[in-house]
């Protein structure tokens, strides 16, 4: 048996425990304390927190954690404008993003089979833009030509079903050889 007499923490009791547990005890008090600290961080304003105000056309600049962890950065304008409920913007403001995130989630994926320098080329093209996929097609090597056809192709269709309103607006390019992914807007 080990006896554990915590240092600094007065709300913290001495432990008794077997030696073969003492890791599962430390790794908990260690989650613990962590929680506790960014319980105590999120409490805090960013200014606090060293965050810049870089914003002069403010009023007043806040900013609060919420649930998601995001900070809200909430501005009033100079005008004096009417009171508002503040804690109630700030849900919103998450709210609004989390639903922004959950419409990216629901883009197609293109798994693919490429290098991650034809990943960056396929990232600077837009597919309204048959120029920039040629000039892609130029680049690579005559095996991999008629393979960006089909991603280009494949990307058209699903600009064609956003267009007919039966396809969302964002889909993903995945080479499943490196891991890399990338963001690709089919509005564009």
């Amino acid at each position: 048996m080990l006896k554990i007499k915590p240092m600094g923490r007065k709300d913290a009791s001495d432990a008794d425990i077997p030696a073969k547990e003492l890791l599962n005890w430390l790794k908990s008090e260690i989650r613990e304390r962590d929680s506790r600290a960014n319980a105590k961080t999120r409490a805090m304003p960013s200014v606090a927190r060293g965050a810049p105000n870089h914003l002069p056309h403010s009023e007043s600049t806040n900013a609060i954690e919420g649930e998601t962890g995001q900070d809200v950065h909430v501005l009033i304008a100079q005008t004096k404008s009417k009171k508002f409920n503040r804690q109630q913007v700030l849900e919103q403001a998450q709210a609004s993003a989390s639903r922004l995130v959950k419409g990216f989630l629901e883009g197609p994926i293109a798994a693919i089979e490429t290098s991650d320098v034809v990943m960056d080329m396929i990232k600077s093209t837009s597919i309204t833009d048959s120029e920039s996929w040629k000039k892609v097609e130029q680049t690579v090597g005559t095996s991999e030509k008629k393979y960006v056809r089909e991603i280009y192709d494949m990307l058209k269709e699903w600009r064609w079903n956003w267009e007919a309103k039966k396809g969302p607006a964002h889909a993903f390019v995945y080479n499943f050889r490196t891991g890399k992914c990338i963001y690709y807007d089919l509005e564009a």
